[in-house]
């Protein structure tokens, strides 16, 4: 833990994913706070995302709906701004003629131009710091002119900060981290927290790992490609419990950490066997929360003998789905998993996106320097609403174990008297037949007397 770390909070947002009238998911985001401009700075929410490369927040000129959506960056009020074309050199003469850009963001799309400026993670730049502060660097921003309505009308952030390597970026003072870091006391790493609890902040700690967020020791992965600057592992072979993927058999699938997705992506050729594997029946409860059903877990081997694994609580949709059976036409409640088919030729055909799922599970760390991420068991620290719940639902467990325990007890006595009674009904039977029998054909018999 560096002295110089210093840590942005994350709030989350729940966007409900539906299907025929029912919630089977929901789509999170993640976003904290940053500050652009001084000594005047102007507050954004973005989120901090390792899959792409580039710095952008709604400018002023955008007319778009979605734009009109979140604040908007005024270059008017800004004395610390200096508009740009893409290389960096000064606008001169008219603004009109200024470079501008495309961003593709999945299923999204941006259109910018370009402006340099001060930039604060986290906190403002106070008028107490005569110095530029660790969290401060100058850098290159896109102000979008346009914006698509999704996915930015439905998620509350403003913009998107891009951590992913240089080779993302289209200029390394487009690279935020790279500018954060460079000629600065501030180690080259970043981690990243995702809380299991609402109640308790996801964070992301720059300069460092926070170690109080650590449950274990941290083992780091070289990436592979660093080149095309994606946070990309290799994955030597997949497993479904204790079946092997032969999709990944070959050794050649690879996994990119992306905390710019909601979802754990899976080749597109390989997800019906993915499915099929962590899928679970259920019986007649739809309302089933499939999180709490057991199914295998899926477990990825990276070399050196470390393993990740996501259990059926992390990559179950929380709703199970009605599938209807073509021949038998009955229809059966299943669990399934939350899988994001992956079809992006320009990352490869055997792409895994680690996204949220993951790295709840994990606390991360990503090294910029020595090319490599960190995995290390998360501590997830648990708030007291958790913990009533928790033995809330222990005492209902225990009162249903006893209830269940006392009902069986029940039927085993019922049956008990059911054999005594049947017994005796027995033996009344056959006293009754000895007492209709005629006196003098009735043995002496001291048992058959002591019977009656």
């Amino acid at each position: 833990c560096s002295s110089a770390m210093f840590i942005v909070p994350l709030d989350k947002q729940y966007v409900p994913v539906m299907m025929n009238g029912r919630k089977v998911a929901d789509k999170t985001a993640y976003h904290g706070q940053v500050f652009i401009g001084h000594p005047n700075p102007q507050n954004f929410t973005v989120v901090f995302d390792t899959g792409s490369g580039h710095f952008f927040i709604p400018g002023s000129s955008c007319k778009d709906p979605p734009c009109k959506l979140h604040n908007q960056y005024h270059r008017s009020r800004s004395t610390s701004a200096i508009d740009i074309n893409h290389d960096g050199s000064r606008i001169k003469g008219k603004y009109h003629d200024r470079d501008q850009m495309s961003i593709a963001y999945g299923t999204g799309e941006v259109v910018g131009e370009f402006v340099k400026e001060t930039l604060c993670l986290g906190a403002a730049w106070g008028d107490e710091d005569a110095e530029r502060p660790e969290n401060c660097a100058r850098v290159r921003v896109i102000t979008a002119r346009e914006m698509s309505t999704e996915p930015f009308s439905t998620f509350k952030f403003d913009g998107v900060l891009g951590l992913g390597l240089g080779g993302l970026a289209l200029d390394p003072e487009f690279h935020v981290f790279n500018m954060i870091t460079k000629n600065r006391a501030l180690p080259p790493v970043f981690s990243v927290f995702l809380s299991h609890y609402d109640e308790v902040k996801s964070e992301i700690a720059f300069g460092g790992l926070d170690e109080k967020r650590m449950d274990g020791p941290v083992t780091w992965v070289p990436l592979t490609m660093p080149e095309q600057g994606y946070w990309r592992i290799a994955i030597q072979s997949v497993r479904v419990g204790n079946q092997t993927i032969d999709f990944c058999e070959d050794g050649t699938c690879n996994a990119i950490l992306d905390t710019g997705t909601s979802l754990l992506g899976v080749p597109k050729a390989s997800v019906q066997d993915l499915l099929w594997l962590t899928a679970r029946e259920v019986s007649g409860d739809e309302d089933v929360d499939c999180r709490t059903v057991e199914g295998p877990p899926l477990i990825f081997e990276l070399g050196g003998n470390f393993t990740v694994q996501l259990n059926y609580e992390d990559y179950s949709r929380p709703g199970a789905a009605e599938l209807v059976n073509n021949i038998t036409n009955e229809t059966h409640n299943i669990c399934r998993a939350s899988m994001l088919p992956v079809d992006m030729p320009t990352l490869g055909v055997k792409v895994f996106l680690w996204g949220e799922p993951l790295l709840r599970k994990y606390y991360t760390a990503y090294d910029t320097e020595n090319l490599r991420i960190g995995f290390a068991p998360v501590k997830q620290e648990i708030p007291e609403s958790a913990l009533a719940a928790r033995e809330a639902a222990a005492q209902v467990a225990a009162e249903a174990a006893a209830e269940a325990a006392a009902q069986t007890a029940a039927e085993e006595l019922s049956q008990e008297s059911s054999v005594e009674s049947e017994t005796v009904s027995e033996a009344m039977e056959a006293t009754t037949a000895m007492e209709t029998v005629p006196e003098e054909s009735v043995p002496e018999s001291p048992t058959v007397s002591m019977a009656v």
